[in-house]
């Protein structure tokens, strides 16, 4: 599997921690990415509950849209699931004890002030 590069800059990965319905300490945000296209940021465990399904973070941030794109290109994920972000990326879980995937890095551009 190759690894996409996507262009992003800090204050990027700062607006996506403001959205988390729910701070998570192993990454910076996480988002369900549904097949429909639409990104729910994390608000608990498991499934994202339906009341919070209308909180779609589709094109709110560039970035966010180009890892759902990658992610639903991912052989084993075209029926979606949950994306990580951290300072050097995207990844997912396998789980069952599997290390994480890393399928996205971020390849960081100055701020436009």
């Amino acid at each position: 599997m190759s690894i996409k590069t996507i262009r992003t800059n800090t204050d990027d990965l700062k607006e996506l921690r403001e959205l988390q319905g729910k701070q998570r300490d192993d990454c910076i945000a996480a988002f369900t990415i549904h097949p429909s296209g639409k990104i729910w940021p994390f608000v608990s465990q498991g499934n994202t509950p339906p009341d919070f399904r209308a909180l779609d973070a589709r094109g709110h941030r560039d970035a966010l849209d180009q890892v759902a794109k990658a992610f639903m290109c991912l052989p084993n994920k075209q029926f979606g699931g949950r994306a990580f972000i951290d300072e050097k990326g995207a990844f997912y879980r396998p789980g069952n004890g599997r290390p994480d995937v890393r399928f996205v890095e971020f390849e960081f551009a100055e701020v436009d002030r």
